[in-house]
């Protein structure tokens, strides 16, 4: 399965003075409508919005909506619930009571879970124990298919940040880790949040993190011909 990864898009509006975010989105979108053979989905991991306000989530959902194939989101630290569901509902497979951004979808062999890990109005991330309860029922819904997880904080230290953890405690994240290593089906982890890329090893399970979409926010080098357009990842699974 060929699936896109797109990150921290940031939309702000008014855009920032010599920023163009929208237009990274734009071109993004644009690459991968053009994409041949095409991904099969798209998946957003997260601060869609920079303020989290409604007319930033329509801007973000009127490009993204363009996309040629399902697209499928959740929350980063600058998202706000409430409003990302209103605008991108049908992007989420969710109750109409669910707290938490979270849920599955399963192909023939494959099973791509979606985690949720936004504390809100805090930039670390989170998972008590409800979503990480939620997280092992989606897990032994379907122990037998391989799976990968998507989430916008990552779980290793980004060492080139000025703050390498990111999350809000290291107990949070050894609970977390025990439920990957006890998942063996488990065989990679996608994130974004840190705006620049990382990888890392949680037993067999590969950890990743992939660089904002946001030209004006990235970090790290992207050499000469990336230096002026958004980046983000395609991958097979």
């Amino acid at each position: 399965m060929k699936i896109a990864h797109i990150s921290d898009t940031h939309i702000c509006l008014p855009q920032p003075e010599n920023t163009d975010r929208l237009g990274n989105l734009k071109l993004v979108i644009d690459e991968i409508n053009f994409m041949y053979p095409a991904p099969e989905l798209v998946v957003h991991t997260g601060d869609i919005t920079h303020n989290g306000h409604v007319e930033e989530y329509q801007a973000a959902y009127e490009l993204m909506s363009q996309l040629n194939m399902p697209l499928y989101v959740i929350p980063g630290n600058k998202d706000r619930r409430r409003e990302m569901r209103e605008i991108f509902r049908k992007e989420m497979k969710l109750g109409d009571d669910s707290r938490f951004f979270q849920y599955a979808i399963s192909f023939d062999t494959l099973r791509l879970v979606f985690l949720d890990t936004l504390d809100e109005g805090e930039r670390l991330g989170n998972l008590c124990e409800a979503r990480l309860n939620e997280l092992m029922q989606m897990l032994e819904e379907d122990s037998e298919k391989t799976t990968v997880i998507f989430m916008h904080h990552p779980t290793f230290d980004i060492v080139e940040a000025p703050q390498p953890f990111q999350f809000t405690s290291h107990e949070v994240v050894g609970k977390f880790e025990k439920i990957v290593r006890d998942n063996q089906q488990i065989i990679k982890i996608y994130s974004g949040h840190s705006h620049r890329y990382g990888s890392h090893k949680m037993g067999i399970t590969d950890l990743c993190t992939i660089s904002a979409i946001a030209i004006d926010l990235r970090w790290g080098d992207y050499g000469e011909e990336m230096r002026e357009r958004p980046v983000y990842e395609v991958y097979d699974l």
